[in-house]
């Protein structure tokens, strides 16, 4: 059993005005799945489901960049992408996936373990 958890936290003086985001919340999340398909989830500001099937050389990460990289272009200042990987996934395969979000996204969140 593994428990991973992030906390982000700022403070500010008292007084001072707190900056906000004008940009709307957008949750980004991609699923490895024990077929190498993939699947890519945008809730929030954005909603879709899509499903990036394997190709001949397995794992089709150039589908998977040129998602993120749409994305990027429409949501710029999202950083921030949840990596799910089914249980018989292999760790390689998950740090590999991470190495190509990463191109795009500088935060790449590991969730649902």
């Amino acid at each position: 059993y593994v428990s991973i958890g992030i906390l982000d936290v700022g403070v500010t003086e008292p007084g001072t005005e707190v900056a906000t985001n004008d940009q709307p919340a957008l949750d980004i999340q991609v699923e490895l799945k024990t077929d190498k398909s993939m699947v890519f989830t945008l809730r929030g500001a954005g909603k879709e489901d899509l499903l990036i099937r394997s190709d001949k050389s397995g794992w089709n990460f150039t589908g998977l960049s040129q998602n993120l990289e749409r994305v990027k272009s429409k949501w710029p200042k999202v950083e921030a992408v949840t990596l799910v990987a089914h249980a018989e996934v292999p760790y390689q395969d998950v740090v590999q996936a991470m190495e190509w979000m990463r191109k795009t996204h500088k935060d790449v969140l590991l969730g649902g373990f």
